[in-house]
């Protein structure tokens, strides 16, 4: 039995909550992620919606004082550092950068953080091609959006990968930003849809190197297999683990939505494989329910609590540790929107955030809580498993 150090714990960070001009022409004026979470509906007895954040304060990430509150909360209960969404398109259009900026101002904000590319396409439901959906239930005409692209995405060539890090370095070079042996943690959600990924990323850490930076730490989620020109994998939850229960058939629908028990997701969590030869990283979920955003098209867990999450929680904490891995992402810290957050509501209060904290010292106290673990192998299934 391994027994190594606990991993840092990264909550994956949602900064679409303050009004910007996009959001108000694609989906109405004063649109934020906050819309579908307040007129969200209960679809089935006792499907937990609407979901109310505690105190019913629907926060503005623009706000220094909300940012503020956000690290605090973070510290006090076990979680390192945020793993921030990165929005960035073709000819270098950005998307809901604000909160991110404003923190490289804000230096007195006690927040390490980390990028998290999602590189998709940002797209209608009703476009022909694949992408990011935001928000289904509440799309309109399509003048704005030709094709059904609302932002399209192209990697371009090294003029483009140039621009794009020179807007990273700011970022990189923080003293709060995340790294591992000096170099910045950057996660691509999609790296096998980055045609040109070797080449950018061998751009990339020529640039880092030129900047004076010992390099990068590069991660790719929902690969199909190891790349060399990565450092390591990140297995997605609760992706992975729908993937596998819909083989099973363990999926329900409930008047239209697709159902899902809570502790048979995080038990396909917990038997995640890694992929072969590659440091792979695992990922806790916090919930899930995406249907104020898809309506009754939507996904759910079922019978989440905050004591099955603190249970498995610390289990995977263990098998991280048993791994060698120095990190653990969480989905998420605030997905409201998906169901997918650790922030306090009206129903559960601080539980998720306190089981957090109360896992790391369960699973310190527990060295031995999972079987031997062999972090270089995975099956052809668990590599199917980690990508969609």
């Amino acid at each position: 039995m391994k027994t190594g150090k606990l991993p840092k714990i990264l909550a994956i960070y949602l900064p679409q909550f303050y009004e910007n001009e996009d959001n108000n022409a694609w989906w109405g004026e004063g649109f934020t992620d906050w819309v579908p979470v307040k007129t969200a509906e209960p679809y089935f007895p006792g499907h937990n919606e609407p979901r109310i954040p505690a105190g019913g304060v629907y926060y503005d990430l623009s706000k220094k004082e909300t940012m503020q509150r956000q690290a605090a909360l973070a510290a006090a209960h076990g979680i390192d550092g945020f793993c921030f969404y990165h929005y960035y398109f073709k000819d270098g259009k950005k998307e809901l950068e604000l909160p991110a900026e404003n923190l490289l101002r804000w230096k007195d904000i006690d927040m390490p953080f980390c990028f998290n590319w999602a590189s998709e396409p940002w797209i209608r439901s009703w476009s022909r091609i694949s992408g990011n959906v935001w928000a289904e239930k509440y799309e309109a005409g399509g003048a704005d959006a030709p094709g059904g692209v609302l932002a399209e995405q192209a990697y371009g060539a090294r003029a483009d990968w140039e621009r794009h890090f020179a807007y990273l370095l700011p970022f990189f070079e923080d003293a709060r930003y995340i790294k591992e042996e000096g170099k910045p943690v950057f996660v691509f959600y999609s790296p096998d849809d980055i045609q040109p990924l070797r080449e950018m990323t061998a751009c990339w850490r020529a640039l880092a190197e030129q900047a004076g930076l010992p390099g990068l730490y590069l991660i790719g989620a929902r690969m199909q297999a190891p790349n060399d020109c990565l450092d390591a994998a990140l297995i997605y939850e609760p992706r992975s683990s729908f993937n596998r229960m819909n083989r099973a058939g363990r999926a329900t629908i409930r008047n239209g939505v697709r159902c899902f028990d809570y502790r048979d997701a995080w038990d396909a969590a917990l038997a995640s494989e890694p992929l072969p030869g590659c440091r792979t990283y695992f990922c806790g979920i916090s919930g899930y329910d995406d249907t104020p955003r898809r309506g009754r098209s939507g996904e759910c867990l079922t019978d989440a609590s905050p004591q099955i999450f603190r249970e498995n929680l610390t289990k995977l904490i263990r098998k991280s540790a048993d791994c060698g891995n120095g990190y653990l992402f969480l989905n998420a810290w605030n997905e409201w929107g998906e169901g997918m957050y650790l922030e306090p509501d009206e129903t559960d209060g601080y539980g998720y955030l306190e089981a957090v904290r109360d896992a790391v010292a369960d699973a310190a106290a527990a060295p031995a809580s999972v079987p031997d673990t062999d972090c270089t192998r995975a099956t052809a299934e668990t590599v199917r498993e980690m990508t969609a």
